[in-house]
């Protein structure tokens, strides 16, 4: 009996033993699975939070963000777990921390992506030779809104743009292709500017913009409508007369005829001078014309040739009013020579002045507190989850 009873007590201890590892081994794995469970539900959560974007930012602009703080968000993150996990037993949520850092749609790396990410996808449609093109018009907006200038974005930048060093990259352009080259992020930049901002010569304005000339308003950052064109008329010239004068110094001909002319207007050893001061008038006249031809519509040649150049040494000495129209209209068309200004501007200044349309624009139309810093492209959290800590990374 006492064998037995000894027996008995023994099964009864090793049953006991391995009843309670089987328990400790359910328990276990019921908490690992909890956990994994766990992490599904927070990166659900996390995309919940990214679902909510502006769909008004992603319709007119194509980018892709969402608002918030990051109170707000933790507390959302919480609110969308709780509902899955509340009566989960073994599940013990704890301290939700987000992180907004990096991914504000206002810092220039994160916005460059933005765009370079939508000009890649949308390239086949966005080719500038697509676009109807007409006679230059402006706007009469003028901006005045002491707060809302105050909070733009392009006021941390000074743009010093330098068109000297353009001439000598643009004057053997045979195509504005040669400008951009395709995949670099200046072309890229420059064909989201003309998909999404209005120039003076788009035909499609709908008066949903504040500003009628808003690729004017990205190379020349003032603010009215008049002010940027008048600036861009003067980038344009200016361009055009240093063109021009290259032309003129290697034109036999048109040396001869300036000459002269100087001969008619001061005899003798002062005409060279005179020949210096017409040929640089003549430069200057013929870039008065190439500006209006520009305006109407029409093409001017980035590099001239006899076919192309308009005036004649007359625009100068009898001041003759008359507008002249060259043989050939090979050459750029106005946006084209915007394309090409833009190229000067400096990127940070360039992204900054789209942010500040964007925002302008959209306070207008949509979310009067509309700032693109408040806006993200992601956000990274953390978790407290039975007592550890998990860490997440939610982006578009």
């Amino acid at each position: 009996m006492n064998k037995k009873g000894m027996t008995t007590v023994f099964v009864t201890i090793v049953a006991g033993s391995v009843i309670s590892l089987v328990i400790c081994f359910v328990t276990l794995a019921c908490r690992e699975a909890a956990v994994s469970y766990s992490e599904s539900v927070m990166n659900l959560a996390g995309r919940s939070v990214l679902a909510e974007f502006d769909r008004d930012l992603k319709k007119r602009y194509g980018l892709i963000a969402f608002y918030g703080q990051k109170d707000e968000i933790e507390e959302k993150i919480l609110d969308y777990s709780s509902y899955a996990l509340d009566k989960r037993q073994y599940v013990r949520i704890g301290d939700i921390e987000a992180d907004l850092k990096d991914f504000s749609l206002g810092d220039r790396s994160v916005f460059e992506n933005e765009i370079r990410e939508y000009t890649e996808y949308y390239l086949p449609f966005l080719a500038l030779d697509r676009k109807e093109r007409g006679p230059v018009t402006t706007g009469k907006r003028v901006l005045r809104n002491s707060e809302i200038l105050s909070q733009m974005p392009s006021n941390a930048f000074e743009d010093i743009s330098d068109s000297t060093d353009i001439i000598g990259t643009i004057k053997n352009l045979s195509s504005i292709s040669d400008l951009f080259r395709a995949g670099t992020m200046k072309y890229y930049s420059n064909l989201y500017i003309f998909s999404k901002f209005y120039s003076g010569q788009s035909t499609d304005y709908k008066d949903d913009s504040f500003f009628r000339n808003e690729v004017e308003y990205i190379i020349a950052g003032e603010n009215s409508d008049d002010e940027n064109l008048s600036e861009i008329r003067k980038k344009i010239i200016g361009i055009r007369t240093a063109l021009n004068l290259i032309y003129l110094q290697n034109d036999s001909g048109k040396q001869a005829a300036a000459l002269a002319a100087a001969q008619l207007i001061t005899p003798g050893p002062e005409a060279e001078i005179t020949k210096t001061f017409l040929i640089a008038s003549w430069a200057a006249a013929e870039a008065q014309n190439d500006w209006k031809l520009l305006i109407e519509g029409r093409n001017v040649p980035v590099y001239k040739d006899d076919g192309s150049w308009a005036t004649d040494i007359s625009y100068v000495t009898d001041q003759v009013a008359d507008r002249a129209y060259p043989e050939s209209e090979a050459g750029f068309c106005y946006d084209e020579y915007l394309m090409i200004l833009l190229y000067s501007i400096k990127d940070e200044v360039k992204y900054a002045r789209m942010m500040d349309l964007i925002e302008i624009n959209m306070k207008g139309t949509c979310r009067a507190g509309m700032k693109l810093k408040d806006m993200y492209r992601g956000f990274s959290f953390s978790v407290q989850i039975n007592g550890r800590k998990h860490e997440y990374m939610e982006k578009y």
